[in-house]
C-alpha cells in the first residue's frame, strides 16, 4: 500500500472511529405528571432515546404504594413485546413492576424512533392533595438494569444503569413539579468517591448553569432513605459530603441529583 492510500485508509478509519465513538447513549425516560387529582386515573408513557439496534431490555420499574396505586400497562409498542414481558406480581403490594423483552432478531436488533413510547403505565392516584412519588427506573435481583446493543460486527454491548441516559419520573398531587420534560440526554455529570465506602464518601458534580439543586437517595425497596434541597447553586464543580448515617445499612442505594435540566442516578454500596 502506497502512503498516499495509507494515509486516506486511516484518516478515514479515524473518522469512522470518532464516529462511532461520539454516539449518544441509549435512553429511558418517564415523564413528571404535574397535578395528579386524587381519585384519577393517568397513564405514564415509558420513552426510550436513541434506541438503534437493540437486541434486549430488562429493567424495574418503582413507585410509592401509598401514592399510587398500579392498574394495568398498556400500549405494547415493541415488535415481539406481550403481556409475558412483564411481571406484575409485586405491583400492587410493593410498588415493583419487572420488565424484560427480547428483540424478534437479535441482529441487526429492533430500531425506533427517538421519543417512541414503548408502553404506558396506568395508574390510580391514591396519595392526598400535595403528596407526591417518584416513578423511576432500577434493578431489583434477579432484574438488573441492561439494555444490549448490537454493533455492525454482529457484536454485543451491554449497558448497565451507570451507562444509560436516564430520565425519571414523578407524580405531583395537586401541585406542579416542573413545567417542562427535561430532556434525558442533558445528564448532570456527577461521581461518587470513594464508592464502596464505610465511612464518609464525597458526592461531586458539576452544573452547567447556576441552578436549585435537589437530591434524593433510596434503598432498593424503593424507600426514601434522604432527601436535601441545597438550594440554587452556582455553575461549576461542587462537593457534598455523604456520611453513614444517611444509609440504614450496608447495601446498595441509589442517589439521584436533579438540577433543571439536568440529571443523573448513581449506584453507591455501602459497606
Amino acid at each position: 500500500m502506497n502512503a498516499c492510500l495509507r494515509i486516506t485508509f486511516v484518516s478515514l478509519w479515524l473518522i469512522c472511529a470518532s464516529h462511532i465513538l461520539a454516539q449518544p447513549p441509549v435512553g429511558v425516560y418517564i415523564p413528571i405528571f404535574n397535578n395528579a387529582v386524587p381519585g384519577s386515573f393517568i397513564s405514564l408513557p415509558v420513552r426510550v432515546i436513541h434506541f438503534d439496534s437493540i437486541a434486549s431490555v430488562q429493567f424495574v420499574i418503582r413507585w410509592d404504594t401509598t401514592i399510587l396505586r398500579y392498574k394495568s400497562v398498556n400500549s405494547l409498542n415493541l415488535p415481539g413485546m406481550n403481556g409475558q414481558s412483564f411481571n406484575t406480581i409485586h405491583a400492587l403490594d410493593s410498588g415493583l413492576l419487572r420488565f424484560a423483552w427480547e428483540a424478534p432478531n437479535s441482529f441487526p436488533g429492533t430500531t425506533v424512533l427517538d421519543s417512541t413510547i414503548i408502553f404506558r403505565i396506568k395508574f390510580d392516584v391514591q396519595g392526598p392533595l400535595l403528596s407526591g412519588s417518584s416513578v423511576y427506573f432500577t434493578e431489583s435481583f434477579p432484574t438488573f438494569f441492561e439494555i444490549t446493543k448490537v454493533h455492525a460486527d454482529s457484536s454485543l454491548e451491554a449497558i448497565n444503569i451507570n451507562q444509560a441516559s436516564i430520565h425519571q419520573g414523578f407524580v405531583a398531587v395537586g401541585y406542579t413539579v416542573s413545567s417542562t420534560e427535561p430532556p434525558s440526554e442533558h445528564v448532570l455529570p456527577a461521581d461518587i468517591f470513594p464508592n464502596p465506602f464505610s465511612n464518609d464518601a464525597q458526592l461531586r458534580f458539576e452544573l452547567e448553569h447556576s441552578g436549585e439543586v435537589q437530591i434524593t437517595i433510596h434503598d432498593m425497596s424503593g424507600r426514601l432513605c434522604y432527601e436535601n434541597n441545597l438550594g440554587v447553586q452556582a455553575a461549576g464543580k461542587h462537593s457534598l459530603s455523604l456520611t453513614p448515617h444517611l444509609f440504614k445499612e450496608s447495601n446498595l442505594y441509589l442517589l439521584t441529583i436533579r438540577s433543571g435540566e439536568q440529571q443523573n442516578v448513581l449506584r453507591i454500596v455501602k459497606q
